[in-house]
C-alpha cells in the first residue's frame, strides 16, 4: 500500500508594481477650461433670463393696468362721469375713486426704476429705485392753452375771479372709448406742492408731452422702450414710447375725448 505525499508550495509574493498608481483630480489646465466654459454658458444665459424677466414686468404691467380697468368700470357704471384728477391742492383723487375695486399695488407699475432724488425726497425714502406710477389721461393732446371744453378725461377747468375748479367730465362726451387713452406708463410724475406720507394719492398723468418741471415725457419707456396703455373700454395696449407721442394726428386722436387731433393746441 502506497502511502500518499503531499508537497506543500509557498504562496508565490505578488509582483511590485512596476508603474506609479495615477492620482485622480484636475490639472490646471482642466480647472482653467472648466471655468471658462461655465463663464461662456452664464454669458449665453444672463441675456435670456433678463429678457425673460422683462417681459415678466411687462405682462404684470398689463394685469395691474387690468386691475385698473375694472375700477374703472365699476366707477362709470355707478357715477356716469369720469373721476376728476384733481381736487385742486395738488393732491389727486382718481385714485381714490379706484380704489375700491383696483388696490393701491395696481397703481404702480411692477417695473423698477432709478428714482428721482425729488421723489426720494417728498415721500421720505432712501431707496435708489421706485416703482413707477400709472398717469391719468387728465389734459388730452392740449399743451398750447387750455382746451375748453377739456380734451382729456380730468374734468373741465373753471374759473371766476381768483376762484377755479373742474367739473367732471360726463362719460358719453368720450365718443370713442376703444380708441382713447385713459391710463398708463407715465414717465413723469408731479410732486404735490406739500410733503405727503401716501404716495398713490399724489396727481400723477399721462400725456404727449415733456414736462419741463421734471424734465421727462409724460409716457414711459419702462418696458424696452415702450410703454403699457389702457384704453376708455377697458383693452390695452403696448407701443414704443415714441408712437405714444408722435406729433401726428393719428397719434394725438387718441388723446382727446372727441377723437378728433386738434393742432391749435400742440
Amino acid at each position: 500500500m502506497r502511502r500518499a505525499t503531499f508537497h506543500v508550495r509557498e504562496a508565490s509574493q505578488p509582483p511590485s508594481p512596476c508603474l506609479p498608481i495615477p492620482k485622480s483630480g484636475f490639472t490646471l489646465v482642466e480647472l482653467l477650461v472648466v471655468i471658462a466654459i461655465i463663464a461662456l454658458l452664464a454669458a449665453l444665459l444672463l441675456p435670456t433670463l433678463a429678457s425673460a424677466k422683462a417681459r415678466a414686468y411687462k405682462a404684470n404691467c398689463i394685469g395691474n393696468l387690468r386691475q385698473v380697468a375694472i375700477g374703472l368700470q365699476v366707477y362709470l357704471g355707478d357715477q356716469g362721469f369720469y373721476p376728476l384728477a384733481t381736487t385742486g391742492n395738488g393732491l389727486g383723487c382718481w385714485q381714490d375713486a379706484l380704489l375700491p375695486e383696483a388696490s393701491s399695488n395696481t397703481l404702480f407699475c411692477p417695473q423698477p426704476i432709478p428714482a428721482m432724488p425729488a421723489y426720494l425726497s417728498l415721500v421720505g425714502s432712501s431707496s435708489p429705485t421706485v416703482l413707477p406710477p400709472y398717469g391719468y389721461n387728465v389734459l388730452g393732446a392740449a399743451w398750447n392753452g387750455v382746451a375748453s371744453p377739456s380734451l382729456g378725461l380730468g374734468g373741465d377747468f373753471t374759473s371766476s375771479g381768483t376762484n377755479f375748479a373742474y367739473t367732471t367730465l360726463p362719460q358719453h362726451r368720450v365718443l370713442a372709448p376703444s380708441q382713447m387713452i385713459a391710463f398708463g406708463d407715465s414717465g413723469a410724475y408731479l410732486p404735490p406742492p406739500v410733503k405727503q406720507t401716501n404716495a398713490s394719492v399724489l396727481l400723477y398723468i399721462a400725456l404727449p408731452y415733456v414736462l419741463p418741471t421734471v424734465d421727462r415725457p409724460a409716457v414711459g419707456f419702462w418696458h424696452g422702450g415702450g410703454g403699457n396703455m389702457l384704453f376708455c373700454d377697458g383693452h390695452s395696449e403696448f407701443a414704443n414710447q415714441s408712437v405714444w407721442t408722435a406729433a401726428t394726428d393719428a397719434a394725438r386722436c387718441r388723446w382727446n375725448n372727441d377723437n378728433q387731433p386738434h393742432p391749435e393746441y400742440w
